[in-house]
């Protein structure tokens, strides 16, 4: 369909992203749309960069805060993330060009996970794609600046536009969102299906909810104007109190991803957009960071079929950029390599702490819940025997299953769960030891995004007949 290739994307990219300057034009500003509001509720005021905006670091403790969607919900700002608006005749076209998935079936108001591939087959990003009107579509996620490439590239009756800084995305997420999120627009959400969204008013405010999952727990976005995000938040935190809502700071963000086993791009993977030499500025790859000794960021790149994301590839209802290339990994036998879980030795684990206190190596400090002093994928060695069979990505702390657990992919003979491996854990160059890790099905967690909230206790409801109430 297009004579362009990926290179072309890459030397204009990130020559774009000029050092000198303060920050990317077409980027969001610094500081999240919200953060009047997020300001004078935590304590203390630390900040953590998410991508190109700054949001607190945390609100309490990262024990209540990654706990929080196993018992009530969170309410967690997303607002960093780049969206884009496409629309017009031609828009569907351009999309299922540029997407594995089937959208030729894309019902009104529904929200489908999409992933965009390079020509060989390689994620070159990933987010939610959503339908908003006919012939028109919101995407938001890792490949908004991919997609934008080649639709300028390819004449289209169509109009695109990256609308990154103009609104805001905040998440609610556990057993309990559903209550908050009710609460909050003083409307039942109960006919509103997983990955579906719909529109609403909460205060003076017009917003859409998307039914989505980022935790494996029942959760859901709002979207909105900038412009009302200071109100939005005070809003869902004030519905939020009866049901015990706790505010999600960036240090605690990645645990529910490797929970419920939601590879995320820059961490697990180096998306296929990144340059063939050097390091990826944009999700900022540091080439001495973790145990892996890699030498081309191609050797971090994944397929969709590596990241388990299979049932979302339809290889046999459009043509796709890098379908060919994922035909001949079907008919060599699939990925070499799949996405498990490891569960790390708390013994092992233990004496890593341990070696702060006493004489001998002393290999890099296990930060918890995860390394959040930088937006960085430290890919880690994984052996057997000696040998490098896997690699291990976003180790995390759990406080709900009190491991040290991580995603790792590993050798599809190894696969089974119960074998025994070693983590190489230490940067490249410095001290290292070894820990020993159990391969475990994914997710860690039940996936609960499915809940049937027809059958939880309807509060909402209960508050209007002057029932109990909330309390």
């Amino acid at each position: 369909m297009t004579n362009f290739k990926s290179e072309d994307f890459r030397g204009r990219y990130w020559k774009s992203l000029e050092t000198d300057k303060a920050f990317a034009v077409e980027r969001p500003v610094c500081y999240g749309p919200a953060i009047a509001a997020q300001e004078r509720q935590s304590s203390p005021f630390l900040m953590f960069k998410f991508i190109s905006e700054w949001i607190p670091y945390q609100y309490t403790d990262f024990f209540e805060e990654s706990q929080s969607f196993h018992d009530s919900a969170y309410l967690g700002d997303w607002s960093p993330l780049p969206k884009l608006k496409i629309s017009g005749p031609d828009a569907l076209d351009f999309l299922q060009y540029h997407t594995v998935n089937n959208l030729r079936s894309f019902r009104d108001m529904q929200i489908k996970h999409a992933i965009q591939l390079n020509e060989d087959g390689k994620v070159a990003g990933e987010g939610i794609l959503y339908k908003t009107a006919e012939d028109e579509f919101r995407y938001m996620g890792g490949a908004v600046y991919w997609l934008q490439h080649w639709f300028d590239r390819e004449p289209r009756d169509a109009r695109c536009e990256i609308y990154s800084p103009d609104e805001f995305v905040f998440v609610v997420q556990g057993p309990k969102s559903i209550h908050v999120v009710e609460a909050a627009i003083d409307s039942g959400l109960r006919d509103l299906k997983f990955n579906y969204w719909t529109a609403c008013r909460i205060g003076m405010h017009d917003v859409r909810i998307l039914r989505t999952g980022i935790t494996g727990e029942l959760g859901y976005e709002v979207h909105g104007p900038v412009e009302a995000a200071n109100d939005v938040w005070l809003a869902l935190t004030e519905a939020g109190q009866a049901f015990g809502l706790r505010l999600l700071g960036g240090r605690s963000m990645i645990v529910s991803h490797v929970e419920g086993c939601f590879p995320t791009i820059g961490r697990e993977f180096l998306p296929a957009t990144s340059p063939s030499v050097g390091h990826s500025r944009a999700h900022s790859i540091d080439i001495r960071g973790g145990s892996l000794e890699w030498h081309d960021p191609s050797e971090l790149f994944r397929s969709p079929f590596d990241l388990n994301w299979d049932r979302e590839v339809s290889l046999d209802s459009h043509d796709f950029m890098g379908k060919e290339a994922l035909q001949c990994e079907v008919a060599a036998g699939g990925p070499a390599r799949r996405l498990v879980g490891l569960v790390w030795n708390p013994d092992d684990v233990v004496a890593v702490y341990a070696s702060l206190f006493h004489e001998g190596p002393r290999p890099a400090f296990m930060e918890l819940p995860r390394v959040s002093h930088k937006h960085a994928m430290d890919p880690d060695a994984v052996l057997l025997n000696g040998k490098c069979i896997g690699v291990s990505t976003s180790r995390v702390y759990s406080s709900a299953l009190r491991k040290m657990i991580s995603l790792c992919h590993i050798d599809r003979d190894l696969m089974t769960p119960g074998t025994e491996v070693a983590v190489v854990w230490g940067d490249k160059g410095k001290d290292q030891v070894h820990i020993r890790a159990t391969v475990t099905d994914l997710p860690f967690k039940r996936d609960n995004r499915r809940t049937d909230v027809s059958l939880l206790p309807d509060f909402l409801s209960s508050k209007r007949s002057d029932g109990p109430g909330l309390t």
